[in-house]
């Protein structure tokens, strides 16, 4: 390869993985709300992890879309690992907690 990196390509990548993060995170969790759930959430799924969940995503992108500057990555990573776990605890049923 050529070693060197496209600079518009790296500026934008940045900012599309972010909001991609954010957004993904916020619709895991707003799937514990769909009707046909093959497995019903658990209760503080759904009256507080998941309300918190989305609050904060929807915060944290008034917040790109205020200050127009990037989120620190760990905060990004956050995210990231809230919308994993989110998406991982529905595969148990909950019997098994």
């Amino acid at each position: 390869m050529t070693q060197s990196t496209w600079p518009p390509l790296e500026k934008s990548a940045q900012w599309m993985s972010m909001l991609i993060t954010l957004l993904a995170t916020i619709l895991t969790a707003l799937c514990v709300y769909l009707r046909q759930n093959p497995r019903p959430p658990m209760l503080v799924s759904l009256y507080f992890t998941a309300p918190i969940v989305i609050a904060l995503g929807i915060c944290a992108l008034g917040y790109v879309a205020y200050s127009r500057s990037l989120l620190p990555d760990h905060v990004i990573n956050g995210f990231a690992i809230l919308g994993l776990c989110g998406g991982l605890l529905r595969l148990f049923p909950v019997s098994e907690f």
